[in-house]
């Protein structure tokens, strides 16, 4: 992992942090929107036997496609950093998304790579400047008025939609170097009847609960655009069956907008799947209108906008606890995965609230109770940046939702709780 030596974007605190498939059976999806995943794999342990994109990062010498989005800084040519120094390029690609096609571009002809820095060559290559980056020049297609800028009376491009990720380009190489960033710890020795399910081929039922960024967005297949890349749920639950060779059951409850708060109350509230508003009760009302449902383990994926919002950090651990709590009134024995959510954008003002800061009260409730653990996505993006990454290389809306290969990042770190590495 390559630490930030030379400064690609400027100023250096605003830009720098701005800017294979598996055999399986097909899938049955019933009433419930839940999705069976039954693997073909015979491997039960040693090497991963996963998807080439959720291979973790810190222990695999091949990166898949991993997103760059190149910046122009005064007229120069356009670039970016990659998270190591390549040794060999497999492929560079940029994905039209509305076409449905993907184009590769070559070394020496259209890009150069310089250590861990990729450098346009051809004014084909998508891109954008520091200006646009800013807000400081605007970009068709883009929002100009949601998202306040930290610099007084400019606004950050903002989008749901496709013209972020349509602008990165996507790499796929080798190298030798060591990630430097947070590993999180193997820990299914900690989730004994996860473990036992797995390990005795016994199906798992996966409940997944959240915000948007556990909804799936904005992963390519959330969005329905090519390349139709999994989102982070769907990739734990496909890559966890292929890996132990069972049946995993993923049921995915999240509601985008939402905090932990909205998570426990008793009543509707509002929020958002797929770009369309619904009304949701909290996790009682959820758990009551499935009444023969009996999660295994489940995946907690709040605190992006209880940041955000400014739930308090004790009033997010008692909603937490609540959640756990109301989970295990429908099965005691069910075993919990807490997420510490990625970053919003430092250029934001109204949306980046020091989210990191909330992973020590994940920490604190792991402590306090059996059959749970945490992993922090938070550090590992703070990490990525710090190492010379822009926020725009992993974003797929420039605030707060992760991009296809960032959404890998969120896989690959879960399942390292799961799978030994």
């Amino acid at each position: 992992m390559v630490r930030k030596g030379t400064i690609l974007f400027l100023p250096v605190l605003i830009l720098c942090s701005l800017v294979s498939g598996c055999n399986r059976k097909e899938n049955k999806i019933n009433e419930n929107n839940e999705v069976s995943m039954e693997s073909d794999s015979l491997t039960l342990g040693g090497e991963w036997n996963v998807e080439d994109r959720v291979k973790p990062l810190w222990s695999t010498k091949r990166v898949e496609e991993e997103s760059v989005m190149l910046v122009s800084v005064d007229g120069a040519m356009p670039c970016g950093n990659l998270i190591f120094k390549p040794t060999k390029i497999i492929s560079v690609y940029t994905y039209d998304m509305i076409m449905g096609i993907k184009r590769e571009w070559k070394e020496g002809e259209d890009f150069v790579i310089d250590d861990n820095q990729i450098t346009a060559l051809s004014e084909d290559i998508p891109s954008m400047t520091s200006k646009q980056v800013l807000g400081e020049e605007r970009i068709p297609g883009f929002n100009y008025s949601d998202i306040p800028s930290v610099t007084a009376g400019l606004y950050l491009p903002f989008t749901e939609g496709t013209e972020i990720i349509s602008k990165q380009i996507y790499v796929t190489y080798e190298h030798e170097d060591e990630f430097l960033g947070h590993v999180p710890t193997y820990a299914l020795e900690k989730l004994p009847r996860t473990k036992e399910k797995l390990r005795n081929k016994g199906e798992l039922q996966l409940f997944v609960y959240g915000d948007s960024i556990s909804t799936g967005a904005n992963s390519t297949g959330y969005l329905n655009v090519y390349p139709y890349k999994d989102s982070w749920p769907d990739m734990v639950a496909k890559n966890l069956s292929r890996h132990y060779d069972t049946e995993v059951v993923l049921l995915n409850k999240a509601v985008g907008g939402w905090t932990s708060e909205n998570a426990i109350k008793s009543t509707e509230s509002t929020g958002w799947v797929k770009g369309k508003e619904i009304k949701q009760s909290g996790i009682k009302g959820t758990l009551g209108e499935m009444p023969d449902y009996y999660p295994d383990l489940v995946i907690l994926g709040f605190g992006m906008n209880d940041a955000t919002l400014g739930v308090g950090k004790q009033e997010y651990k008692l909603y937490m606890n609540k959640i756990i709590k109301t989970i295990r009134e429908r099965n005691k024995d069910c075993e919990f995965i807490l997420l510490g959510s990625m970053l919003a954008n430092p250029m934001a003002i109204n949306q980046s609230k020091n989210q990191i800061s909330y992973f020590k009260i994940l920490e604190e409730i792991v402590e306090e109770n059996e059959g749970i653990v945490a992993v922090n996505i938070g550090q590992i993006h703070q990490d990525l940046l710090d190492a010379g990454k822009g926020y725009l290389d992993m974003t797929s809306n420039n605030v707060n939702h992760p991009n296809d290969f960032f959404a890998s990042c969120y896989a690959m770190s879960i399942l390292s709780l799961l799978i030994s590495h």
